[in-house]
């Protein structure tokens, strides 16, 4: 067992930015409520050509926030790596479906 306050980025034993990534997807409400709405907004940026990182940032940072709640992952596990990993991970997966209007 493993103690709340022994637990980091360094040591869990996943990959932290992946789970989170999952989570986003198939948390219905978040879905629906953040990424959804994000996308459709990014959307229209790719179209412009003025999409990146900082752009998914705020919804990457509300996805941490609520993994951290459903998952009772300590907040100190969630570093700026992580939160950019993350946010670059999303927009690479995304952009493909950006560009040909899926959202």
């Amino acid at each position: 067992m493993v103690k709340i306050v022994e637990v980091t980025e360094k040591n869990l034993p996943f990959d932290l930015a992946a789970d989170v990534k999952t989570h986003m997807v198939n948390d219905k409400d978040f879905y629906r409520q953040e990424y959804y709405p994000c996308m459709v907004g990014l959307q229209k940026k790719v179209k412009e050509g003025s999409c990146t990182n900082e752009d998914v940032k705020p919804m990457v940072l509300k996805a941490c926030k609520s993994y951290m709640t459903k998952y009772g992952i300590p907040q100190e596990a969630f570093t700026k790596e992580v939160t950019m990993q993350l946010a670059s991970e999303v927009l690479k997966d995304e952009l493909e479906n950006l560009r040909q209007g899926e959202y």
